[in-house]
């Protein structure tokens, strides 16, 4: 039985016309499609390596890694991610403070934050919600549940 949540918001349905997030569309089926950039960020080093291995292992992604939260911003700005992965328990600015902050900024409001957690509470879930990620995944993370994240951004951007 799967005992993580559903997403915290259902994947929107985005006409061909309209592009909300800012970032740069994805390609239309058939096409080679401009590679999905990622950013993960977690304090533990093996652990942000590792997933960050794991999705270029399934997909042809563009990823970034980052240590703590004031970096994760940083990294943010430069790299401008179609995907955040985001650890809650962060060094000096904890994930949900860096989730307010990239909501907070125009360039980065399209993103699709996921919080990346071993805080699985139903009060963790409606914090990361109100903080504004999209998905909340539990540690260690089930590729199904990956791999369903990642084709809801996808879907975000066609």
């Amino acid at each position: 039985m799967n005992s993580n949540p559903p997403p915290l918001h259902p994947p929107r349905a985005i006409s061909a016309q309209a592009n909300p997030t800012g970032l740069p569309p994805l390609a239309a089926d058939g096409e080679r499609s401009p590679q999905l950039r990622i950013l993960v960020v977690d304090d533990l080093v093996d652990a942000a390596e590792s997933l960050a291995l794991l999705l270029r292992a399934i997909g042809d992604y563009e990823v970034r890694t980052a240590y703590d939260g004031p970096a994760a911003l940083v990294a943010a700005q430069e790299q401008r991610p179609h995907a955040i992965f985001l650890d809650i328990a962060l060094p000096r600015l904890n994930g949900y403070r860096v989730a307010e902050q990239i909501r907070g900024n125009t360039l980065m409001q399209g993103a699709c934050l996921i919080a990346l957690t071993g805080f699985g509470q139903a009060t963790d879930v409606e914090q990361a919600k109100q903080a504004g990620f999209d998905h909340h995944l539990l540690k260690p993370v089930d590729l199904a549940q990956l791999q369903a994240v990642l084709s809801d951004v996808q879907s975000r951007l066609r």
